[in-house]
């Protein structure tokens, strides 16, 4: 009973995976059919706008363009944080700066009679920066005149204020350096932000090219992946996807119809036969255009003319009649290589 069930399971999955794999193909050879449309019409207008550029140049400008794009909103978004930390740190600097002048106001009587006693080796002249008066606070503290009672007495009863004074003047110095350090990276932004933003507008030339391609990327889910191949990659895909979906065609056919006269086998056999029709259609379009064949105008042979179409058909017949390609394939080698 056991070994039943896990038969009819695995007959279960099986069938459910044959069933995804037909979705699959299905829905991978409409978008690459789509995709391949869309490339031809883009190749179409490149040439109608008189832009001297191929396919894959017009592909890599506007690529360049769009991740400037994404640079330069980056760009914005950090500038914006920036001026947010600017309007911050600004009140905190203007405070620390009128507590420097207001503590320095008390000190600087004091400062200016050290400075006439000759005492801790102070230059005399007013102290106007808050570095210039840090240093001055800095020198009071170390200061230990030993020749007075009076010095000493003059000296050591302005240390204490010189050390609070000192701590709040390297705390406005410290926010100085951190809002010039913000304004330089906010002119150097800016700077940045003007220069990419100008060049995300490479691609205003190239507007309308890919407005299909845009479509396609924007509705369908894989199609972007797709379209990032160049139409003479785009054209051999589309071949062999076209080989498999002609073979899971007449698999249907088969399966839905097993007493038709389209083909001379009646098992459907629908995993070899598909990969079979894809492989069989890709030797067709080699052959194809190995010149063993022609087909359509001279611009065909690159790949990537106007004939995809066509390609894409000969690729679907190729899959679905794979018996009878593969005997005109093995005709095509004896003329190829009869002696």
């Amino acid at each position: 009973m056991e070994q039943d069930f896990r038969v009819r399971l695995l007959d279960w999955l099986t069938h459910a995976l044959k069933i995804v794999g037909a979705f699959a193909i299905a829905w991978f050879f409409i978008v690459s059919l789509m995709v391949a449309t869309a490339q031809q019409a883009a190749v179409a207008r490149l040439h109608q706008n008189g832009l001297n550029m191929d396919y894959g140049m017009a592909v890599s400008k506007r690529m360049t363009a769009y991740n400037l794009q994404q640079l330069a909103q980056e760009e914005s978004d950090y500038l914006d944080r920036l001026r947010t930390e600017q309007l911050r740190i600004e009140p905190e600097v203007d405070a620390a700066a009128q507590r420097v002048d207001q503590q320095w106001a008390d000190l600087e009587p004091k400062v200016i009679a050290i400075q006439k006693s000759g005492l801790c080796g102070i230059s005399a002249g007013p102290a106007q920066t808050a570095p210039a008066r840090a240093a001055i606070a800095h020198a009071i503290q170390r200061c230990t005149p030993a020749s007075r009672a009076s010095d000493a007495a003059l000296v050591t009863g302005v240390q204490e204020q010189a050390r609070a004074f000192e701590a709040v003047a390297n705390a406005y110095i410290d926010s100085d350096k951190h809002l010039l350090g913000v304004l330089g990276t906010v002119q150097a932004t800016q700077a940045d932000l003007a220069r990419d933003s100008q060049g995300s507008k490479g691609d205003s030339d190239l507007s309308n090219v890919f407005s299909d391609m845009d479509a396609i990327a924007n509705m369908i889910p894989g199609a972007n992946f797709v379209a990032n191949f160049p139409p003479t990659l785009m054209q051999i895909i589309l071949t062999f996807v076209s080989g498999l979906f002609g073979a899971l065609l007449v698999t249907l056919v088969l399966i839905v119809y097993p007493g038709n006269q389209i083909m001379t086998v009646a098992d459907a056999r629908p995993v070899t036969r598909t990969f079979l029709g894809g492989f069989i259609a890709l030797c067709v379009y080699i052959v194809l255009l190995g010149g063993s064949a022609v087909l359509g105008s001279a611009a065909s042979q690159s790949g990537a003319g106007d004939n995809y179409m066509a390609f894409a058909g000969i690729g679907i017949l190729a899959g679905m009649f794979s018996d009878r390609v593969a005997g005109w394939l093995s005709k095509r080698a004896d003329e190829f290589f009869k002696q």
